[in-house]
């Protein structure tokens, strides 16, 4: 068969007619449609496609958190533009700055989806990841530390989101806390909040262990040179969680940090002695003077 290699605009005759797809131009028209929740029906992408994401403009951002607040949305279209914002937040610094500093009211936007839904927003798990992950992406820019910390819906959300299901959301959830511990007035802020009780409540639980691990983290964090925040982690079960984990040989090393900052506190050490820790203690010690000599 005879094909037409002559440009129908130079006239010049072609020596190469494959085609190549524009990836660029794709990912824009499909921002676009993400945006202003238009359908497009792209062909399914080859696994050698590269994934280019291109930043939204103001205009973008703001039709998304449109979308993620407005009554009249679906769950569907809303849990579709978080994940937008998510992945946004995540790749460009610049919609990081410019979702705390520009849009006043963006935070209370981002979460109005989990006062509207109330109890039906935790059947929707994925709705949640998105939002917390844009929340842990946004603490990740020093100038929003505060301002999120300060928020006074924030924090609540991040301890309800640390008692779901979901390993995402629990991770992220706490990932975010002690993003937002770097500041030094954020410990007392969330020292006498319930998310304190929430990463308590967590280090106890041993079926998740990058989440425990995160959690036990965020209580060194937020009880160092807080004296007051020891004294409530004390009274709220840390001890006795804490010893759990070295029993179960999981999370051990963040456990007898733990320990060895509360051990001089006199109801810790009566804890410790009722828990028959001791024991425990000692098994691991020989554990690792074996592990010692095995080296040398």
């Amino acid at each position: 068969m005879n094909h037409n290699r002559t440009c129908p605009k130079s006239k010049q005759v072609l020596y190469r007619v494959c085609l190549t797809p524009n990836h660029l131009i794709n990912e824009l028209i499909t921002r676009w449609c993400l945006v202003s929740n238009s359908k497009y029906d792209r062909p399914a992408p080859k696994p050698s496609d590269i994934e280019i994401v291109t930043e939204l403009f103001t205009d973008g951002i703001e039709l998304l958190l449109q979308r993620i607040s407005s009554p009249s949305s679906s769950v569907a279209d809303q849990t579709e533009a978080a994940k937008e914002l998510a992945l946004q937040s995540s790749k460009f610094v610049q919609v990081r700055d410019f979702f705390i500093k520009e849009l006043s009211d963006s935070i209370t936007r981002l979460l109005t989806p989990l006062s509207v839904l109330g109890d039906e927003v935790d059947s929707n798990p994925e709705l949640q990841e998105n939002i917390v992950t844009t929340l842990f992406n946004m603490s990740t820019f020093e100038e929003n530390k505060t301002l999120l910390a300060e928020n006074h819906q924030v924090i609540p959300v991040l301890a309800k989101f640390m008692k779901q299901k979901s390993v995402v959301t629990r991770r992220n959830a706490t990932l975010t806390l002690v993003s937002l511990l770097d500041i030094d007035s954020n410990k007392i802020i969330i020292g006498n909040s319930v998310a304190l009780k929430a990463l308590i409540d967590l280090i106890g639980e041993l079926d998740d262990l990058s989440a425990t691990h995160e959690a036990l983290c965020a209580v060194i964090y937020l009880c160092c040179d807080e004296m007051e925040n020891w004294k409530k982690a004390i009274s709220l079960g840390l001890t006795p969680f804490a010893v759990r984990n070295i029993k179960a040989r999981r999370n051990s090393f963040d456990s007898l940090v733990i320990l060895a900052l509360i051990s001089l506190h006199e109801r810790v050490i009566q804890e410790l002695a009722n828990l028959g820790v001791i024991y425990d203690l000692l098994s691991i010690l020989i554990l690792e003077e074996q592990k010692l000599h095995g080296d040398l």
